[in-house]
């Protein structure tokens, strides 16, 4: 609709140069020109975002062409998952049905408490790239969650110049000891301490490191230890003290500064 007041304005313009227009129609023309804009810019993208946990769906509407990013996690701080990676979506129902399980697909996420996601998404506007947060829902109200794009942060312009293969969130690789034993379930099976890798492919990190990012250490959704400016490989002595004997989940998320994040989950067995 604005792109086509635009055309006609353009269209017209020479000749209102040369017509006597009365201030009263001219006053009106600017005004329903003002309206249809405000019109458009309030009309929401995304309606209807619904989470339905038992069947492990996530539902909503794109009222026009959008892509898309969906990340999952929890409020207390890491992202475990992104399950729509800036995909190119088009207008109408759409619904994410995943198995509600973490990066690792040993840990079941949606049954966190604190779980929570984040919805993201940008206009295929050639001129001005749109992405904001999604918040008109409860079930993203975010506290310390990673996974979050910051409202004050303008992501057009961050992603705007992005080459399109250097733009989506990244996997962690993680190295242990060749030595370790596994449990019967194929766990690494950790008694004291122990050095563990944390890396990037390698054709991701040479662009990723140019964004810079920090890392951010979970164990079980709880914050553990992190780093302001990060780097690759990254050595972390993990120790085992104070840990209970069992099955335990170490996140990893790798932030970067320009709205991209490197996610990886390790599950362990501490003895």
């Amino acid at each position: 609709m604005i792109t086509l007041i635009n055309k006609i304005l353009v269209c017209i313009r020479p000749k209102l140069m040369n017509i006597k227009i009365s201030p009263l129609i001219f006053t009106f023309i600017l005004l329903l020109s003002m309206v249809t804009l405000a019109a458009e810019v309030d009309k929401p993208v995304v309606k209807n975002l619904t989470l339905d946990k038992k069947n492990k769906t996530i539902f909503y509407e794109l009222t026009e062409p959008a892509t898309v990013r969906i990340r999952v996690g929890s409020k207390s701080g890491p992202l475990y998952r992104t399950l729509v990676n800036w995909q190119k979506q088009k207008k109408g129902r759409h619904n994410i049905k995943w198995d509600g399980l973490d990066s690792s697909g040993n840990f079941n996420i949606l049954d966190n408490k604190d779980f929570t996601f984040s919805f993201n998404y940008y206009l295929p506007y050639k001129d001005e790239p749109i992405i904001r947060e999604y918040l008109e829902s409860d079930l993203i109200i975010l506290d310390n969650f990673i996974g979050r794009a910051l409202k004050l942060v303008h992501l057009s312009q961050i992603h705007k110049n992005h080459k399109q293969q250097h733009c989506g969130d990244l996997n962690v690789l993680f190295e242990l000891p060749n030595n370790i034993e596994k449990s019967k379930q194929g766990l690494a099976k950790i008694k004291g301490i122990c050095p563990i890798v944390i890396k990037l492919s390698e054709k991701d990190k040479s662009w990723f490191r140019q964004e810079r990012f920090g890392i951010n250490i979970f164990i079980d959704d709880i914050f553990v230890k992190g780093e302001a400016l990060g780097y690759t490989p990254y050595t972390w002595n993990f120790d085992s003290k104070g840990i209970n004997k069992g099955k335990h989940l170490i996140t990893v998320n790798l932030k970067g500064f320009n709205d991209h994040i490197a996610v990886g989950s390790l599950p362990i067995y501490v003895e």
